[in-house]
């Protein structure tokens, strides 16, 4: 309940929020998406971060999370950044994060034409961040060496980038 007004969601999967500080990371790529599908929802969540480490020095974090057919998995800690590939070329944030047995690969984009812009404090100076609810997200999932799913969400991925200014 907000002001007032009340709202009421059934089978909605939910959304995370995050605050940045000039401590906190100096740029970051977090993506969700909620794939319907005949056999239920398939909901991917990712998120790298610039960890400062000493000086101009940073390293990139990545934590990831998954439902899929029941199961609930994470993708967080150190061993797991250390395992995971993350990386943005030409505008395309390109991913592989493991959960245990499972595997999660894919892509996603900015959709450049809806995207918000605003400033952020980071350490070093100011960042600026971009978001887009209308983002696209190509996800493939293994487990044993066999497909579990390929999905696909052409607009439907939340997408942000957020980088230090030049």
């Amino acid at each position: 309940k907000v002001g007032g007004l009340t709202a009421h969601f059934e089978r909605a999967a939910g959304g995370v929020g995050h605050l940045w500080s000039p401590r906190g990371a100096r740029g970051w790529r977090w993506a969700r998406a909620v794939f319907e599908r005949p056999g239920g929802t398939t909901v991917f969540e990712l998120l790298t971060a610039d960890a400062p480490l000493m000086g101009r020095l940073s390293v990139p974090l990545t934590a990831a999370r998954l439902v899929h057919e029941g199961r609930s998995l994470d993708s967080i800690g150190a061993l797991a950044s250390l395992s995971a590939r993350s990386e943005m070329k030409d505008g395309t944030w390109s991913f592989r994060v493991s959960f245990g047995g499972v595997v999660a690969e894919g892509e996603c984009r900015l959709d450049e034409s809806l995207a918000a812009e605003f400033p952020y404090d980071a350490p070093g100076g100011r960042g600026v961040c971009r978001t887009s609810m209308t983002g696209a997200m190509r996800l493939t999932l293994r487990e044993g060496g066999f497909i579990l799913a390929e999905l696909d969400s052409p607009e439907g991925a939340i997408v942000e980038i957020a980088a230090p200014s030049a």
